[in-house]
């Protein structure tokens, strides 16, 4: 085999990695972030704040770092409901109205077909979601305050 051949497969084998993490990741990477904190703890989280972002959250995500997650912001308060259909980490949801938290569920991965759905408590205006040890590893309870750093 020729360099000329060799070279041409590396560049078609660099390209496809490209592409394929590009759309493996890019309902991620192409998000604003934002950093807020709970109880001294400082998360850094992917704001959805459009219909289209909220529909995909962390959809086909298969790691999170401990400080990652995702803040949903809603223009009102409202009840909400969160499900865990193509979600590979197990998920604390956060149900936050007026920068409190109201509320707390565990969402695991979506395993086989089954789908499993949690609802707010009450109306709220934000949703954060997290890695699921982080609520006991930090202590985060009801009535904890979210501070937005940035």
């Amino acid at each position: 085999m020729d360099y000329k051949k060799i070279i041409v497969w590396v560049i078609a084998i660099v390209l496809v990695i490209q592409i394929g993490y590009y759309f493996l990741f890019k309902n991620i990477i192409d998000l604003e972030k934002t950093n807020i904190k709970i109880n001294q703890q400082i998360y850094s989280l992917w704001i959805a704040d459009n219909d289209e972002e909220r529909f995909q959250g962390l959809q086909n995500i298969e790691k999170l770092k401990n400080n990652q997650g995702m803040i949903f912001n809603f223009n009102e308060s409202q009840n909400i409901s969160f499900w865990n259909k193509n979600t590979f980490v197990n998920l604390a949801i956060l149900w936050v109205d007026r920068n409190v938290i109201v509320g707390i569920d565990r969402l695991p991965q979506q395993s086989s077909d089954e789908i499993i759905s949690v609802s707010s408590p009450q109306k709220i205006d934000q949703v954060i979601e997290l890695n699921q040890n982080q609520i006991e590893l930090n202590q985060v309870k009801v009535g904890d305050k979210i501070t937005i750093l940035k």
